[in-house]
């Protein structure tokens, strides 16, 4: 089997190939988001209250983009019950104990990023995340990891599905049937455009099949965790056609499932025809925000 390198093993698709744009204002909560049913701009108090019925809310974000992360912020300071559980991409099972530890001090906001060692995961800087996390903690939600640890991957690409899902997840998610030939096909290209073509072919397959048990796992995560649940996580993995809310249905067929993705805007391009998290089978409503400040995402990319 192709080994591949430890850093392509976590790929994250939308931000990688985020415009590298500057921002030009203060980040701020998207006050309008596009609905893909109508084609109209609605406001958040209309998308809210759109939403609130939803037994799953996915909020897809670009991970690096702290607009995003305010407008998570809102929606779910919106969102309405009592037991509902806020699942993160961001953190993941070898993480549990730590946020347990978090949760049952005096304050777990303060204590979360050192608990689950947060500036070691990866991820962009705890402050990006952390109105979103203050926003779940305010509400009095149940936080859930939603990720297999990054070292399981090497064993998805080497041994399929069944290294992160046991048995009785595999036989209702089903994985191996997500994809289509046309599919596969497209997210193989996305992955390789978003480390900039400078994967081997060969890895492709692989890469293909843990993006998929991702979602797969968060998806059975997730449900595991409650009736009611509001995910965040990249909005690769929240769209309604190929990813996490296509598992959800397989978990829960009568589930009501809302999307809500947020996406940078474009130089050059023309909203809604040039922007397929615009179009319908995507997601329901898109908020569009500044691109944030970033280096190249394809510097340094199949150097190593």
């Amino acid at each position: 089997m192709l080994r591949m390198p430890y850093q392509l093993l976590f790929p994250s698709i939308l931000c990688l190939v985020a415009s590298s744009g500057i921002a030009a204002r203060e980040p701020y909560a998207p006050t309008r988001y596009w609905s893909t049913a109508t084609g109209t701009w609605l406001s958040v108090g209309r998308v809210a209250e759109a939403v609130a019925g939803a037994d799953y809310l996915l909020l897809g974000e670009i991970h690096d983009n702290p607009a995003h992360h305010l407008g998570q912020a809102d929606l779910l300071r919106r969102f309405p019950g009592e037991e509902v559980a806020v699942g993160f991409e961001q953190l993941d099972s070898a993480q549990a104990a730590g946020l347990e530890a978090a949760l049952a001090s005096d304050d777990p906001l303060a204590a979360l990023p050192a608990s689950v060692a947060w500036a070691d995961a990866g991820w962009p800087p705890w402050a990006l995340y952390a109105p979103v996390f203050a926003a779940a903690l305010d509400s009095g939600y149940a936080l859930v990891p939603l990720s297999f640890p990054r070292r399981e991957a090497f064993a998805v690409a080497d041994s399929g599905f069944s290294a992160v899902l046991p048995p009785d997840a595999l036989t209702t998610l089903a994985p191996e049937s997500l994809l289509d030939a046309q599919a596969q096909e497209t997210l193989e290209q996305e992955l390789a455009d978003a480390h900039c073509g400078k994967l081997p072919a060969e890895m492709l397959p692989a890469m293909a099949t843990v993006q998929v048990a991702r979602d797969a796992h968060m998806a059975w995560r997730q449900v595991s965790a409650g009736e009611r649940g509001v995910l965040v996580l990249g909005a690769g993995h929240a769209r309604r056609d190929r990813a996490v809310p296509r598992f959800l249905a397989r978990l829960v067929p009568d589930a009501r499932i809302a999307v809500v993705v947020f996406i940078e805007e474009r130089p050059d391009a023309t909203f809604p025809a040039d922007y397929p998290e615009a179009q319908p089978g995507f997601a329901d409503f898109v908020a569009v925000t500044d691109a944030a400040e970033r280096p190249d995402p394809c510097a340094g990319i199949g150097e190593h």
